[in-house]
C-alpha cells in the first residue's frame, strides 16, 4: 500500500508503515480508545482520511508492548470482516 510495507488478513488491510508513521485499522470503540492516548486519523494526504484507520502516536509506536497491544486490538477488528476474494491479475 503506498509503496510501504503493510498487513494483510483476509485479503484485508490491518496495518502499514507511511513515511515515518503508523497505522492500524481500528472498530469505532477502539478508535475512540486510540484517540484518547494521542492517535489521529489516518490522512495519507491532507483532506483524504481512511476510514477506520488511526495513525499511532510516537508513544504507542516507541513502545513495543504498546504497539503490540493495538495491533491484536486492530487484528480483533479486521478479523470480523469478510474476506476479500482476489482481483485477477491484469
Amino acid at each position: 500500500m503506498f509503496g510501504y510495507p503493510s498487513v494483510f488478513l483476509n485479503g484485508n488491510m490491518l496495518a502499514s508503515i507511511f513515511q515515518d508513521r503508523i497505522m492500524v485499522r481500528l472498530s469505532a470503540s477502539d478508535r475512540q480508545a486510540a484517540n484518547a492516548v494521542g492517535a489521529k486519523p489516518f490522512e495519507p494526504m491532507p483532506g483524504r482520511g481512511m476510514k477506520e484507520y488511526v495513525e499511532l502516536p510516537q508513544t504507542v509506536s516507541g513502545d513495543a508492548r504498546a504497539l503490540r497491544r493495538w495491533m491484536e486490538r486492530g487484528h480483533a477488528y479486521v478479523a470480523t470482516l469478510p474476506k476479500k476474494a482476489k482481483k485477477p491479475r491484469k
